[in-house]
This record gives structure tokens, C-alpha cells and sequence, in this order.
């Protein structure tokens, strides 16, 4: 089977639009418009994306109910002391090796 370019899923035409709006409704107010939605069944089945959005979804709400603070650390640096204390908790083996370079100053 050989992938041809192109949205798959919904025809091209000028009945489009109405195609795209009778499409499933997202599942959270956040979700991108159904303009967006135009699915290619070759990369992703739909109950894959359901699943992701269940999830996804019990994320959102969690964040809403606990509205969590991002957690500050010094521009330019790996990240919080936070995570490196994570890493460590979990067995994660990090290697000093890494360093980012400004891609615009490549």
C-alpha cells in the first residue's frame, strides 16, 4: 500500500466545511477547532486519539482543579533541581556530555 499526499477522510469540494463540522465534537473546550481535526487514517487510528484525549483531558482538569505553578530555574541551565532529583528517584542514569547551543547562533 502506497500513501498518496492529501487529507484522507473527509472529500475535497465545497461541501467540505459541512463535512468538517459534522465531524465528532473535541472533548474539551481546549481542544483545536474542527477545522483541524482532518485525519489521516494511515499515521493515527481514531481510537488511539480517543485514548490520548482521555487522558490528555483528565490531565487538563487536574491542572484546572490544583492550578500547579510552574517551577522556576536559571535560563539557559537543564532545567529545575526538581527534575534532576526525579531522574534520580527513578533510576534515570543522565549523562553530563549534553550541552545546548542557540541554534540561531549556529
Amino acid at each position: 500500500m502506497t500513501k498518496k499526499s492529501g487529507p484522507r477522510g473527509v472529500g475535497a469540494g465545497p461541501d467540505l466545511r459541512q463535512q468538517i463540522e459534522e465531524r465528532e465534537a473535541p472533548w474539551h473546550p481546549r481542544a483545536p477547532p474542527p477545522g483541524c481535526l482532518l485525519r489521516e487514517p494511515d499515521v493515527l487510528r481514531s481510537d488511539e486519539l480517543q485514548e490520548a484525549w482521555r487522558i490528555f483531558t483528565l490531565l487538563l482538569h487536574q491542572m484546572e482543579q490544583q492550578k500547579p505553578q510552574p517551577i522556576p530555574y536559571i535560563y539557559g541551565s537543564r532545567g529545575p533541581a526538581e527534575a534532576d532529583e526525579l531522574t534520580k528517584r527513578v533510576g534515570f542514569q543522565h549523562e553530563d556530555t549534553y550541552k545546548w547551543v542557540n541554534p540561531d547562533k549556529l
